[in-house]
């Protein structure tokens, strides 16, 4: 008998089959261990309602912060003037983006309707445009930056670029501007791309790090303000749209370069309707100060900044072009056919048949009387 009989040991079909099947088991532990509990799990929240929300806060919040500029702001500081602190315009400010950005992140998290993160396909006029928007508007920036900065060097005599950097603690916004137009070129190949549909974004993914590096540099310019952020509520809330902005174009660079995670989209569709709304909040808010209460309502170091205009445009564009299917119809070219007349068949004309002659008749008898006769005297002489 087999020797595993006694020892107890199994076959080597069994043991082979039982390894298998822990194999299968552990992967199946691994996979429910790694799959999500809630994301993508309620059919029933639909992005539309999302963007819809997106726009009834954002203009509440736009609202909101105007009257806050127009009217509870001292221009040249900054802060709150001391008997408008306990107004309410300031905490409901505050509640509402709170309340607004976490529905962004609860319900984009939950949502079932929106797909995995990929790369827009086929043409995109409204991405393309909006791209060349967002370059325009960081090209626009840039230059603002580099005209303060070149006024400031030539208010006085420096010892050296390093003594200028370390006074003016400019160093920041240099970066910035030159990480601008990096990404105002990045954004060019995005435009190129969907306006021809040649995925030219495939062969440049190092690029997409540059509208990460803006927002980062953009930050360190903030902060090393010489001001409270948690005073001065500009600051803050340019703070917060920076940041949200930031880690939004690290979703996005992920999407454009292809890396994996079904994740992707998920997140950036709670950061980015967050970073729009603060940053279109921040540009409308200070545009209409601007134009209803004049330039002295708005702060040195905040100005009216076109580049979150741009931004929170190809935030907004993005996502729409991820989760519906704005891509250009295209029709085909149908060859012009003009209707020919119906060939009638020609019958062709009977042709009458001649009527017989009688002057023909009569040169045939006479043909046939003159060959007779003939005939006879040529006989008649043979004979003779």
């Amino acid at each position: 008998m087999d020797n595993d009989f006694y020892t107890g040991a199994p076959a080597p079909e069994a043991t082979e089959q039982i390894v298998t099947t822990e194999v299968i088991l552990n992967e199946k532990k691994d996979k429910k261990a790694r799959e999500p509990r809630f994301r993508g799990k309620v059919n029933a929240i639909d992005p539309r309602m999302l963007f819809v929300l997106f726009g009834i806060f954002t203009v509440i919040m736009a609202a909101i912060r105007a009257f806050q500029l127009m009217y509870l702001f001292e221009p040249d500081t900054g802060f709150f003037f001391i008997e408008k602190e306990n107004s309410i315009a300031i905490p409901l400010l505050y509640t509402v983006a709170a309340v607004s950005f976490a529905i962004y992140f609860i319900l984009s998290h939950l949502s079932a309707k929106i797909p995995e993160g990929v790369p827009p396909q086929g043409k995109n006029y409204y991405l393309a445009v909006s791209a060349v928007i967002y370059a325009v508007s960081l090209v626009a920036t840039a230059m603002i930056h580099f005209s303060e900065i070149f006024d400031l060097y030539d208010s006085r005599e420096w010892d050296s670029m390093g003594v200028f950097f370390k006074e003016t603690q400019s160093l920041p916004r240099v970066l910035e501007i030159a990480f601008a137009m990096l990404a105002a070129l990045y954004m060019i190949v995005i435009a190129v791309s969907y306006f021809l549909d040649k995925k030219a974004y495939d062969g440049v993914k190092v690029m997409s790090v540059f509208p990460i590096g803006f927002y980062i540099f953009r930050l360190m310019g903030r902060f090393i303000r010489a001001q409270s952020f948690l005073s001065v509520t500009e600051l803050f809330w340019e703070i917060v749209a920076a940041v949200l902005m930031m880690l939004f174009f690290l979703e996005f660079a992920r999407i454009m370069a292809g890396a994996e995670g079904k994740d992707k989209l998920h997140f950036a569709f709670g950061l980015g309707l967050a970073g729009a709304s603060a940053s279109l909040m921040i540009f409308i808010s200070r545009l209409a100060a601007y134009i209803f209460a004049g330039s002295a309502y708005l702060t040195d170091d905040s100005a009216v900044e076109f580049c979150d205009f741009g931004a929170a445009l190809l935030v907004i564009v993005f996502l729409l072009s991820s989760v519906f299917d704005l891509k250009a119809k295209e029709h085909p070219t149908k060859d012009l056919v003009i209707d020919q007349p119906t060939a009638t068949p020609v019958v062709p004309e009977a042709k009458p048949v001649p009527s017989p002659d009688p002057r023909s008749d009569e040169d045939e008898a006479f043909r046939i009387a003159d060959e007779y006769s003939n005939r006879y005297i040529s006989g008649d002489g043979s004979d003779v």
